[in-house]
């Protein structure tokens, strides 16, 4: 059975999956209209209360997410950086955190606002004693030993963002995600690297940004695909992504980006 929300920059409707339910299915937001926080009226911060019940649906059994791809990334650089120890800000139900766990040898702590991420991400793991409830804006959150932090798909949904970055350690390796597309409880987005570099450079001294467009088949379901291949055949844009072409302009995806945290940045405004 799958859910069908309209679009509400396009007035479409696409097939897409939920991270914690792959049966069910959300639209695809699209990205070929040029907006942002600036110009999206009801772009607001969520409280943990919405957080707790998008948590409270995630299928525990669920093992694979429409974000595997980015999470592999994110594992990879903090391998190849050679990172000891990770804290993790804004874990979520923990998909990767165990991929984490399964491919990184260091020491891992995450903690995420909502209880029910905490516990799915515990359930998840099998390690509860790795998470913890904080507030990525209460130094507290940040008294433990880290050299990086970890931060994917958090900071477009807090107002202030770049007072979160400014907790965390002088000199830590820093690595996070935004996305490129608008969604609920999203407070921005960013549509170009440029975007990114304007708005953390002067808070991380950043060494790289990639873009990781969304899997065109998320649930590896070819019945899904086709499906979207279907509902997309009067809208060329939507089509070429779908086919593979410019997938991360057309469809959407994240922005990784990394580097160490400026000491100057530690300094409010």
């Amino acid at each position: 059975m799958h859910r069908l929300i309209q679009d509400k920059l396009r007035g479409r409707t696409l097939v897409y999956p939920v991270p914690g339910k792959e049966s069910d299915s959300v639209p695809v937001p699209s990205v070929g209209v040029q907006t942002n926080e600036r110009e999206v009226a009801n772009m607001r911060q969520l409280g943990p209360d919405f957080y707790d019940s998008m948590h409270a649906k995630i299928d525990p059994s669920v093992t694979r997410t429409r974000y595997d791809g980015l999470f592999r990334k994110v594992v990879a650089n903090i391998r190849n950086h050679g990172s000891s120890s990770i804290l993790e800000v804004g874990c979520g139900s923990g998909f990767l955190a165990k991929m984490i766990l399964q491919k990184h040898n260091g020491i891992y702590s995450g903690f995420d606002f909502s209880a029910e991420a905490i516990r799915n991400a515990s359930y998840r793991t099998g390690r509860p004693e790795f998470f913890f409830i904080g507030d990525a804006l209460d130094g507290r959150s940040y008294t433990g030993d880290y050299d990086t932090i970890v931060c994917t798909e958090t900071l477009e949904h807090v107002d202030r963002d770049l007072e979160i970055i400014r907790l965390w350690r002088d000199e830590t390796w820093c690595v996070c995600s935004v996305p490129n597309f608008d969604y609920a409880g999203h407070v921005r987005f960013f549509n170009t690297t440029r975007e990114v570099a304007t708005r953390y450079g002067g808070l991380i001294d950043i060494e790289g940004i990639i873009k990781v467009p969304r899997p065109i088949i998320p649930d590896r379901r070819i019945s899904s695909y086709l499906r979207n291949l279907r509902w997309s055949r009067k809208n060329l844009n939507d089509l070429m992504g779908f086919l593979g072409i410019q997938t991360f302009s057309r469809l959407g995806g994240w922005l990784l980006f990394f580097g160490h945290k400026n000491a100057a940045a530690s300094r409010p405004d």
